[in-house]
C-alpha cells in the first residue's frame, strides 16, 4: 500500500496509532497494527481462567484477527516468554507470566521495538536533547507522559477493566 505522499507501507506492521498535524495528514506515533493485535490477544488470554489454553482459531474469532497472522504473532510472543503453547487436542496458547507483569511498553518493545518511540515527532531522525528539533521542548513532556503511561498500563489491568465494563455497562 502507499500513503498520501506515495511512500510504501505495510498496514499490518507499520505504525498504527496516529494523530493529525495538518488537515488530511496523519503522523504515526505509537505502535503498529501487529502490536495492537498482540495487545488484544494478550488481553483475551488474560480474561481466561488461569491455566486455560486457547486455540489460535478461538482468539482469532473473538478478537477479529487474521488467523495466519495471529499464529506468527503468538510465536513471536512465545520467544519473549509472554505466552506459552501446548500442542495437542487440548492445546493452544496461554499467558506464560502473570498479566499484571506484562506492560504495554514491554509488548511494544517485543513486537515493534522501541525505535518508533525514540524518533523525532516531525521526522528529523532520533529524538534527542542534543539535536533538538523545533518542537522538541513541547514534545518532550508529552513523550515522557506517553512512556510513563505505557510503563504503568498492564495487560492485567486492562483485562480487569474490560471485565468490569462488561459486568457493569
Amino acid at each position: 500500500m502507499t500513503d498520501h505522499a506515495g511512500r510504501k507501507y505495510n498496514r499490518n506492521t507499520d505504525l498504527h496509532v496516529c494523530f493529525s498535524t495538518f488537515p488530511g495528514e496523519k503522523t504515526q506515533v505509537i505502535y503498529s497494527k501487529s502490536c495492537e493485535y498482540a495487545i488484544r490477544s494478550l488481553i483475551y488470554l488474560a480474561t481466561q481462567p488461569e491455566g486455560q489454553y486457547c486455540t489460535i482459531q478461538e482468539i482469532s474469532h473473538h478478537q477479529n484477527i487474521p488467523t495466519h497472522f495471529l499464529g506468527k504473532l503468538l510465536q513471536q510472543l512465545g520467544k519473549y516468554n509472554l505466552v506459552t503453547s501446548l500442542k495437542g487436542r487440548t492445546g493452544g496458547f496461554s499467558l506464560a507470566i502473570p498479566a499484571a507483569e506484562i506492560t504495554l511498553l514491554k509488548v511494544i518493545e517485543h513486537v515493534d521495538g522501541l525505535n518508533n518511540l525514540n524518533r523525532c515527532i516531525i521526522g528529523l531522525g532520533e529524538c534527542a536533547c542534543e539535536l533538538s528539533c523545533p518542537v522538541h521542548e513541547s514534545w518532550a513532556p508529552v513523550k515522557a507522559s506517553i512512556m510513563a503511561f505505557l510503563r504503568n498500563q498492564t495487560i492485567g489491568g486492562l483485562a480487569d477493566s474490560l471485565k468490569s465494563k462488561e459486568q457493569h455497562p
